[in-house]
């Protein structure tokens, strides 16, 4: 719910970082250009602070908006990696932690010039 309030302060472009099971090999990464999301209908959306997915906080910006005065991002990008495992666990799949450097390229990237981001739904599966 903090990220959900937090994205209400107006900002240009918001950029998350999550593990985005898309279908594609393990620890390829993504540009996801996620909008705003469609506005939950009320009591819709489970509110367990330890459940709620990105999806979930996006879908409910358009409802905390009306109710709060807030204004969302105008802009909000997802750099996400395909995980190779979606159980709990410690630490990164071999896969995922070959990614990171590609992914932190793609954050710096968006960091320099969010308006130069690739096309969404860009995925780039990392070289070894």
């Amino acid at each position: 719910m903090h990220l959900a309030y937090q994205l209400l302060d107006g900002y240009d472009t918001a950029v998350l970082v999550d593990a985005t099971a898309r279908g594609r090999e393990p620890g390829t990464v993504y540009l996801i250009d996620a909008g705003q999301g469609e506005p939950a209908e009320p009591g819709s959306v489970p509110l367990d602070g330890h459940r709620m997915s990105p999806d979930t906080v996006l879908g409910l910006l358009g409802t905390l908006c009306a109710g709060t005065g807030g204004t969302p991002p105008g802009r909000i990008l997802v750099v996400g990696c395909e995980p190779a495992t979606v159980e709990e666990g410690i630490g990164l799949s071999e896969p995922v932690a070959a990614a990171v450097p590609e992914a932190l390229r793609l954050l710096r990237d968006l960091l320099a010039d969010p308006s130069a981001a690739p096309a969404p739904a860009a995925c780039r599966t990392p070289t070894h």
